[in-house]
């Protein structure tokens, strides 16, 4: 497999690395005061006296902290417009050819642009006319990487996958419409505090759960606004708001036989308190319905397991946190039907990682993942290969924890691949068509990264929208800096 990628390097094309010198002589753009401010205050420990000079130039510039003058307001709201169009050659965004090249345009300064076509195979950048690229045919990409699954949105109708009946919610309840009209009322239990919403079928038709939501507190919170501009009181507005201790709508599966027209009573002893029931998924026979339940306080997540012959739960998967489950934005659960198996992502050990779990028995086969960094995100799923392709930050110790990698790895956890490793932040992979190269797109350090020269504009403006005070008082922070033998 042909990556694109290669060591970072200050003289070649960061666009994209695969090996094509395309640098131009250009100085990088000096560093202007302020640019070392991010330096550790370490430093400056063990000294004691700051310089008389460096203690006037603040006691002076002191009233710049207090209100600001309407020029500081005005500056402060032409920033979007001053210091737009400033950064160029910052992304490459790749469409690919039928012939295996792949073709970009840069935006130059002055309103110009480019048009570059690339070879990965032949390793060749060249400048080209848009006409050129215009002409070339265009062919579709991968899919993009799978996007975790979806909770189904509330549908008054929804038909069964054999087409022969329509559930409806009608008066808080389920219906089923037959085809030639006949109707069969599901449940009775359903009230406007306590009604029916999203139905999901069975794949054979033969079953459904309907999730019943208890209806949560009315709670109003009122504001003030005190100076209306079309009057002369104070109006208040309100709003619904609930707050800790407050009753919280509290969705549960409910399960019936389309058949025999009745419910299948299921325990909600494994989901009594619910935030929230997502990730509801059938298996492909049709014997099992799953759903992730987050438990209200978030320190109890499970996978559980219905089964649609008998209504017996079971956990699949069992989470209980002293702290806090991160369920905005670690929970991720895919689904493996034809193995049994699903991924499940977790920071049981202390770092986010993806683990592979029977969904026959609840064991943890083995972590897919492993080690002192995270997983931030499942990106794609190739069951055929079993293996994943992630993201992950704090791999590299002499990098900054905080960006972004990608890399694949197999299902057992072996065959890690690091797919960018350059030191960056790097975004979305864009795959050609037979998913055998990409252009790692890298954005940290713009200098480096860009080609030489192309964002001086950037910290020039950036430098001269500061006010005189506070650019006197970076110029002296960077010398002061600067000379760490001064007695401070």
């Amino acid at each position: 497999m042909l990556h694109m990628k290669r060591e970072p390097d200050p003289q070649m094309c960061a666009e994209f690395r695969i090996g094509i010198d395309t640098s131009q002589d250009a100085e990088r753009p000096a560093v202007l005061p302020c640019a070392n401010l991010a330096r550790p205050l370490s430093t400056l420990q063990g000294h004691m006296r700051l310089p008389l000079a460096f203690v006037a130039t603040f006691a002076l510039l002191s009233p710049a902290f207090g209100q600001g003058t309407r020029a500081d307001y005005d500056r402060a709201s032409a920033l979007g417009e001053r210091f737009g169009g400033k950064v160029f050659r910052d992304q490459v965004r790749p469409t690919w050819y039928a012939d295996g090249t792949f073709g970009y345009t840069n935006r130059l300064p002055d309103g110009k642009s480019e048009a570059v076509l690339v070879d990965p195979v032949a390793g060749t950048r060249t400048v080209v006319t848009a006409a050129e690229l215009a002409a070339k045919k265009p062919v579709e990409t991968k899919p993009k990487p799978d996007e975790p699954e979806k909770p189904v949105r509330p549908r008054k109708g929804n038909s069964s996958p054999d087409g022969k009946w329509t559930a409806v919610i009608r008066d808080h309840n389920v219906v089923l419409q037959a085809k030639d009209g006949t109707e069969t009322r599901l449940s009775t239990d359903g009230t406007a505090t306590h009604s029916y919403g999203r139905i999901h079928w069975s794949p054979d038709s033969k079953r459904l759960i309907a999730i019943r939501t208890a209806a949560g507190g009315d709670r109003v919170v009122t504001l003030v606004e005190s100076s209306p501009k079309d009057q002369l009181q104070p109006r208040t507005h309100t709003y619904a708001y609930l707050k800790p201790g407050d009753a919280i709508p509290r969705p549960k599966p409910h399960l019936f036989d389309v058949t025999t027209g009745k419910e299948i009573p299921v325990s909600d002893e494994l989901f009594p308190n619910p935030w929230s029931i997502t990730h509801e998924h059938w298996s492909p026979d049709g014997s099992r319905f799953f759903f992730v339940y987050n438990q209200r306080g978030h320190q109890v997540v499970r996978v559980l397991a219905i089964d649609a012959a008998t209504g017996a739960v079971t956990a699949v998967v069992k989470e209980e946190c002293k702290t806090f489950f991160d369920y905005a934005y670690k929970l991720d659960v895919r689904y493996l039907d034809p193995t049994g198996e699903l991924l499940w992502t977790s920071e049981r050990d202390g770092w986010n990682h993806v683990y592979l779990v029977d969904t026959k028995t609840g064991t943890v086969k083995n972590a897919v993942t492993s080690g002192k960094w995270v997983v931030l995100g499942v990106d794609r799923v190739d069951e055929s290969a079993r293996e994943i392709h992630f993201r992950l930050s704090g791999i590299d110790a002499d990098q900054d924890p905080y960006h972004v990698h990608h890399a694949r790895i197999k299902f057992d956890g072996t065959g890690l691949v690091r797919l960018t490793d350059a030191d960056g932040n790097h975004g979305p992979l864009e795959f050609s068509p037979d998913g055998k190269t990409y252009p790692p797109n890298a954005s940290t350090r713009l200098a480096d990264l860009l080609e030489p020269g192309k964002v001086s504009s950037l910290y020039t403006t950036r430098f001269e929208q500061l006010s005189p005070r506070i650019r006197t008082i970076c110029i002296w922070l960077e010398l002061l800096i600067a000379h760490e033998s001064w007695a401070i």
